[in-house]
């Protein structure tokens, strides 16, 4: 089994956070290849991205969606909060926690969701509001009316 190149992925997120003026950094590839696994080793070595896994559950939802977020920033209150509440924590939290990018893996459980256009809304507003950048993993990217357009950097990694 062939693996990604982990030094040219890092490199290219590297590249995308202090080059690019986008908002979104797409990593495409298929399954069971090794992008998760470059993805936390990429955090690890870096104090101001944290990482979260979408699960196919939570990208139905807003407030799972939100709760997740949370959790990825360390706050993990639970349902104690509304899903506008959430949203004003989240971007409280990504302030003091000094954020300034958020890997989201598994990008391709949006596909099919409800919630993929409320979802890339939300991005937009916290990377307008929070000047924070998007690096979205998976295996495919959802249909996005209007969301990636000249915002977005795509790397699709062939195996």
């Amino acid at each position: 089994m062939e693996y990604l190149n982990p030094e040219k992925i890092i490199t290219d997120i590297s590249a995308f956070i202090d080059v690019h003026n986008h908002t979104f950094f797409f990593i495409i590839a298929p399954t069971k290849k090794g992008k998760t696994s470059v993805l936390k080793e990429y955090v690890m070595e870096q104090d101001s991205t944290c990482y979260m896994t979408l699960t196919a559950n939570a990208a139905r939802y807003q407030k799972l969606i939100s709760l997740t977020i949370l959790c990825a920033l360390g706050d993990n209150v639970g349902n104690r909060y509304c899903l506008e509440d959430n949203l004003k924590h989240i971007k409280v939290l990504m302030k003091n926690e000094g954020i300034s990018s958020i890997i989201i893996d598994d990008i391709q459980n949006l596909i099919g969701s409800d919630q993929r256009n409320w979802f890339f809304k939300l991005l937009h507003n916290l990377a307008n509001e929070a000047d924070v950048k998007f690096i979205l993993s998976g295996t495919d990217i959802p249909e996005l009316e209007g969301y990636l357009s000249s915002n977005t950097t795509i790397k699709k990694y062939a195996i």
